[in-house]
């Protein structure tokens, strides 16, 4: 699980640099993608915290 969660979080993060490097990013789609990333990182943070239990 936390692997599946580390891979997405790659793949997001990619996604927002690709998004960003385009002359015309669409606000709207990178705030998309930083919420996502956030999220991402929360469940991480979560699952290492279990871990830890």
């Amino acid at each position: 699980m936390k692997q599946l969660i580390e891979h997405r979080l790659e793949v997001a993060e990619h996604n927002l640099e690709e998004v960003k490097s385009q002359e015309h990013a669409h606000p709207e789609t990178v705030r998309a993608l930083e919420v996502r990333i956030q999220e991402l990182r929360d469940i991480l943070k979560e699952l290492e915290r279990m871990e830890g239990i």
